[in-house]
């Protein structure tokens, strides 16, 4: 219900009045399901995450990293993982910093976050393609035929690309 009244408030035209003083609440409402995790279901930590991530008040989220993030060790609910993954990957530099430190500090996590970080279209498009454009100046024929076989699996990723037109034309 958080989840699709916040949804419905930040899309709504006809709510600007509204906005900055629901908001605030809201996010102090989904910290509070947050910390106290025991007395809620799996559901409600969810939508607590979504709403969260929905919302992006990232002044109001760094402080709250540490706890967004214990939500990310629990292998009991991938559910609850991914929404804590996503709400920590919106947040931005700091979120992705706080992905980065589990992986340090948790190896067990790093296939987890490190594959989730792969499957994001934006990882995808700055750092795969990118890697995959530098294959096509190797002299290894091979590696020119697995970037070039990649890059069209990632055609989705890739089309309206300038760069790929113009790597491949060169």
């Amino acid at each position: 219900a958080i989840y699709l009244l916040t949804s419905r408030i930040i899309n709504d035209e006809h709510s600007d009045e509204t906005v900055p003083s629901v908001l605030p609440s809201i996010n102090n409402l989904c910290i509070y399901i947050l910390i106290n995790f025991k007395n809620y279901s799996e559901l409600f930590l969810i939508c607590a995450l979504d709403t969260l991530s929905l919302i992006n008040d990232i002044e109001f989220l760094i402080p709250n990293i540490n706890l967004i993030s214990l939500f990310l060790t629990d292998n009991n609910y991938p559910q609850l993982q991914s929404s804590a993954f996503h709400c920590l990957f919106r947040i931005g530099h700091p979120g992705i910093t706080a992905l980065i430190e589990i992986c340090k500090t948790y190896p067990r996590y790093q296939q987890l976050i490190l594959t989730k970080l792969i499957n994001t279209p934006h990882i995808q498009h700055i750092i795969v393609v990118r890697s995959l454009l530098n294959e096509l100046y190797s002299k290894d024929v091979k590696r020119i035929h697995n970037a070039l076989y990649a890059l069209n699996r990632l055609y989705w990723v890739v089309s309206g690309e300038d760069n790929v037109e113009f790597a491949i034309c060169e």
